[in-house]
């Protein structure tokens, strides 16, 4: 059983990343929404980065409502993630999210 401390360095952690994804995904919407071209020598999250970062969202609209910007950003990266992980399947998109909500019921 994980220490109180480790856990909320692991929640820390993750609210950090998540953070940070959130921020560059949103810098990338708006230059995107805007024409501009600075987002052109910024690295792109991978595929197990947007997971993560679907995932704590998932996790937070089922915990509490999300604000207007959390639902744009999540938004963004559902897209992003099931076109590059899913070839923009949703079929292929559910039964991945799907399993997920297995490992979480596993887990408690």
């Amino acid at each position: 059983m994980k220490s109180t401390t480790s856990t909320l360095t692991s929640i820390a952690t993750l609210r950090r990343t998540t953070c940070v994804a959130m921020i560059a995904i949103t810098s990338l919407f708006t230059v995107a929404a805007f024409g501009k071209s600075e987002a052109t020598d910024r690295k792109p999250l991978t595929v197990a980065e947007l997971k993560t970062i679907y995932l704590d969202c998932d996790r937070r609209a089922t915990d509490r409502s999300l604000s207007s910007s959390e639902v744009g950003a999540c938004s963004v990266v559902y897209e992003e993630l099931k076109k590059r992980a899913f070839d923009g399947d949703f079929d292929k998109f559910h039964a991945w999210s799907r399993t997920q909500d297995n490992v979480k019921r596993a887990a408690r």
